[in-house]
């Protein structure tokens, strides 16, 4: 089986949504899948990664009615920040919410719009 975190595309892509897509990444592995993300998008390209924020790791044994065993890790949105930037991103805006009661997990949300330099 291929890497799924290796992407075989050219440089050319301008938007990216990355919704909760590092929710299995550990904090301190953070740069290496925005370097990729940095390769293929179009220089002055936008990305925007939504995440859930905070500092523990949640796991679930269970999910939309189905057994599973995930792990989902949480992010300060400091660090995310820093790891955009060291990948090449400039911060351009940042959103921080609390959740939907009764509707969604009861974590803090962040969200953040970064442009490729």
């Amino acid at each position: 089986m291929s890497d799924p975190r290796a992407v075989l595309v050219r440089r050319g892509y301008e938007p990216v949504a990355r919704a909760y897509s590092i929710v299995h990444v550990r904090s301190d592995e953070l740069v290496a899948p925005f370097r990729e993300m940095h390769r293929v998008l179009a220089s002055g390209g936008l990305v925007a990664v939504a995440f859930h924020a905070g500092t523990e790791t949640v796991h679930v044994d269970e999910l939309f009615g189905c057994a599973t065993s995930l792990d989902f890790v949480f992010h300060r949105p400091e660090a995310v920040a820093a790891a955009l930037v060291e990948a090449g991103f400039t911060i351009e805006a940042r959103l921080d919410r609390e959740p939907y009661e009764g509707i969604e997990h009861q974590s803090q949300r962040a969200y953040l719009l970064d442009r490729s330099e």
